[in-house]
């Protein structure tokens, strides 16, 4: 998920069994995965071949946008992988309508089959008021245990701050607390521990939880009553749940929404989300005082959300959907987020006051806030004629082919408000800023706390861009070695895909290492050798050029190095899309004989997989001339997998580069490529999980 320290998460979904957000999922589907950079975008989605997805809470998902891409994906799958979505508050006209449509199979939970004999009835007693939610109502109503959820942070700070001081002039002794998303990961993590302690099933102190959304799911905690803002009947429900979870009777207090305009303030929820709160205040007013069990929470979703959910489902044509999708994973832009997962548009947020001093390659704190939100921060301080105050990134060009080299950043001030829709890191003084670990992040008020940077030991630890010498075949024998490791947990992936194309596992796990064993011909190129021995010549006077290089010496942890090695006489030319043209007959001539699926259209699955090996959407072909010599050192490579060769292609036309990938790079608006899409997701994955790992050998240290 977003916001995780290096090291902690999983961004190219590695793990055996993953737990993971929706934006996370469905954006590394469609080729723009929310916490990567852009030439990573094509390593996450191959995870889905062969695995089985969970939607868990599909109600959630907002129909126009992840709600649909999820079916989509869960039908382009479906030779591929297994799917389940899960919801509790899903109504049951949708539930019918996407069986239709998608030919999906139904199971659903009978109310018998949920009881538990160690677990008294739940009875929760549902109570309207048409007053906003405030901090004397909470303190009037608590017994032993509250949970107060509000829909924005804002409010929820708010809130917070109203029950310490009201607490305070009673004197009561009640533990008080605040949950929202924007806390730093260790103390959100510290907080979200205490509050399964005091509010899980085996806890026993007085306490109240102030909270936004993050308590709809993931948390199994529970309070005698539960304040809520109104929202949808399915997010409602949802935090209902948190009510009287183990058993036993609560009380759950609605509340009506502030006033904004002529209408009700209904963010963070949004058109058709938005327009079922009314719905929702009506449904729950007309039952006021009354105990809600299974089948009543049921009938308040069909009568909320069943007309709005199939005129959504019938208004969204899968067609269509597949297009923008197609479209999507070709662009690989982080705006197709907002159009297919999730409307919402995040930044992080550092505060500092001097982040030049911040280093780039390696994690440092922030807090993700929505777009909006900081737009409408920058703008006040505008009014204020602080906006300068305010710093943007503005990433140094990115080299699609980066090795060796640490990124470079720049921090500028801004000038506009229109500026933050340019950066995905803002810089903040203290004075604009605060953060403490009870309330988290506060816009607009002064504090003390700068978020530093804890280096440890990352000078001692710079893999990402340090390096040892490597001779070519080396390399592609450790990148092979690598691939092959990976076999075992991809076989399901491998024979469902062996089975759309109409053979063995076996030789589909051969053709990914026929494509592991051509992803670095592009660096047998003359001009490619000169740069590289010109830097390994700079480090190491007296070595002999003796051999075909894949890596040079180069230590990370050197700030003269890591200087040097940015002068344009040492920066190499492109290899990678060079690679698949260089290879490109070697692959044509070796795949299966059985194979049911058109052979271009593998080959330019495999051969796109190593054009973007290094960058997901390179496409350009250069000039370049294979060095003499080459000949032996790929037929020592090739020769292990029992192919032969050929003199291998170099010197492209200025035609044939022009037209390259419009001929041989895959595409998925292309009708004929969309039957070998999971092919490339699935080969481009583990290539270049392979080429990182066969990187582990270096940890060893480095040479003085």
């Amino acid at each position: 998920m977003g916001g995780m320290e290096r090291d902690e998460g999983d961004p190219f979904f590695e793990g055996d069994v993953v737990f993971t957000t929706i934006d996370q999922l469905l954006s590394s589907y469609i080729g723009a995965p929310v916490s990567l950079p852009r030439r990573l975008a094509n390593m996450p989605a191959g995870a889905l071949i062969g695995s089985c997805i969970v939607f868990d809470e599909f109600h959630l998902l907002e129909p126009e946008r992840a709600q649909a891409t999820a079916l989509d994906l869960a039908h382009r799958l479906r030779q591929y992988s297994r799917v389940l979505l899960m919801s509790a508050t899903f109504s049951g006209k949708g539930v019918e309508e996407i069986g239709r449509r998608y030919k999906m199979g139904k199971r659903e939970v009978l109310p018998e089959e949920i009881k538990r004999p160690d677990r008294p009835e739940t009875k929760r007693r549902f109570i309207w008021s048409n007053q906003t939610l405030t901090a004397e109502p909470v303190l009037s109503k608590h017994r032993k245990k509250s949970i107060a959820v509000c829909n924005t942070v804002d409010r929820a700070v708010g809130l917070y701050r109203s029950l310490v001081s009201l607490a305070k002039e009673r004197g009561m002794e009640d533990r008080i607390l605040l949950l929202h998303s924007r806390f730093l990961p260790e103390d959100r993590k510290r907080k979200e521990d205490e509050i399964l302690k005091i509010f899980g099933k085996e806890g026993g102190d007085r306490a109240i939880l102030v909270a936004t959304q993050v308590v709809e799911v993931g948390l199994d905690i529970s309070a005698d009553v539960l304040h809520t803002e109104l929202a949808p009947a399915s997010a409602l429900l949802q935090r209902a749940g948190r009510c009287a979870r183990f058993g036993g009777e609560g009380t759950v207090c609605v509340y009506e929404l502030p006033l904004k305009g002529e209408g009700r303030s209904t963010a963070p929820y949004t058109g058709t989300q938005a327009s079922l709160i009314g719905a929702t205040a009506d449904g729950i007013a007309a039952k006021s005082g009354e105990v809600l069990g299974f089948k009543e929470e049921r009938d308040l979703v069909d009568e909320v959300h069943a007309e709005t959910d199939l005129r959504v489902l019938k208004s969204i044509n899968p067609n269509s959907r597949r297009l923008e999708i197609n479209k999507a994973i070709r662009e690989g832009s982080g705006a197709n987020v907002r159009l297919l997962v999730r409307d919402v548009d995040a930044v992080n947020l550092v505060i500092h006051r001097n982040p030049g001093r911040l280093r780039m390659e390696l994690p440092f704190p922030s807090i993700s806030v929505a777009r909006s939100v900081v737009k409408g921060f920058l703008a006040e301080l505008r009014s204020k004629g602080e906006l300068g105050k305010a710093l943007m990134l503005s990433p140094s060009e990115d080299r699609v082919e980066s090795e060796n080299y640490a990124p470079e950043a720049n921090w500028k001030a801004i000038e506009k408000v229109e500026e933050a829709d340019q950066t995905f890191y803002i810089c903040l003084p203290p004075d604009l800023a605060s953060y403490t670990p009870e309330e988290g992040l506060v816009l607009g008020r002064p504090g003390r706390c700068v978020f530093e940077q804890d280096i440890g030991e990352a000078d001692h630890v710079y893999e990402p861009y340090s390096y040892r010498k490597e001779t070519w075949v080396e390399h592609v024998e450790r990148v092979m070695g690598k691939y092959s490791e990976q076999s075992e947990k991809h076989r399901v992936g491998a024979t469902r895909l062996g089975k759309e194309l109409g053979v063995a596992p076996e030789k589909v796990e051969q053709m990914g290492l026929l494509a592991a064993a051509l992803h670095d011909l592009g660096k047998l190129a003359k001009e490619w050798q000169d740069k590289i021995w010109l830097w390994q010549k700079s480090v190491r006077p007296r070595e002999p050029r003796d051999c075909f290089l894949a890596h040079s010496d180069f230590d990370g942890t050197n700030d003269q190095q890591r200087k040097r090695i940015r002068d344009p006489k040492y920066r190499k030319p492109p290899h990678a899309v060079e690679s698949y043209y260089a290879g490109l007959e070697v692959l044509m001539r070796s795949l299966p004989e059985a194979l049911e699926v058109d052979r271009i259209e593998v080959v330019a699955a495999l051969g796109s997989a190593i054009a973007r090996h290094h960058a997901a959407f390179a496409s350009t072909l250069g000039e370049f001339q294979l060095d003499a010599g080459y000949r032996e050192e790929v037929r020592n490579v090739l020769g292990r997998l029992g192919v032969d060769m050929d003199d291998l292609p170099d010197h492209p036309s200025a035609t044939q580069r022009q037209k390259f990938a419009q001929d041989w790079i895959i595409n998925p608006e292309h009708e004929r490529h969309e039957d070998v899409l999971p092919l490339y997701w699935y080969v481009a994955r583990r290539l270049r999980l392979a080429d990182q790992r066969s990187h582990d050998w270096t940890g060893e240290g480095h040479e003085s």
